[in-house]
């Protein structure tokens, strides 16, 4: 369960939160009206410990309670990709799209992931491929 975030905050070395703080009121002060309409869902003060904190270098970041990561293998490479989609008309033989479309929902979807499986595993090496 999540700790309370004024107990975390407490326990921030004073003189390192004083630099943050410092930094959020500067940032405040530069923030643009129109930064502060896209963070309608954020205070203008958590906005700016936000920027402050990204604006952070990372050799300045405590990273004492992180664990590294030694397990890889439940990663996924670029799970919020998502390709862009054109509308197209295509002739596809009858018994392909009818097979499909009796797998239910989603038939496009599934059509689309075959035909990415396809190109994946006919795809040359990028090495191997010219340029004309």
């Amino acid at each position: 369960m999540a700790r309370n975030f004024k107990e975390l905050r407490a326990k921030i070395d004073p003189e390192r939160r004083a630099r943050v703080e410092k930094r959020v009121r500067k940032a405040l002060k530069a923030m643009p009206l129109e930064g502060l309409r896209d963070a309608r869902e954020l205070t203008p003060q958590l906005q700016a410990e936000l920027d402050a904190l990204a604006a952070m270098p990372n050799s300045e970041s405590d990273t004492t309670e992180m664990r590294p990561i030694t397990d890889w293998s439940h990663a996924v490479r670029g799970p919020f990709y998502r390709p862009i989609k054109r509308p197209l008309s295509l002739r596809v033989d009858a018994d392909i799209i009818d097979w499909f479309q009796r797998q239910g929902q989603g038939y496009q979807t599934r059509m689309n992931f075959a035909l990415r499986e396809y190109v994946e595993r006919n795809r040359k090496p990028a090495s191997s491929t010219s340029r004309k």
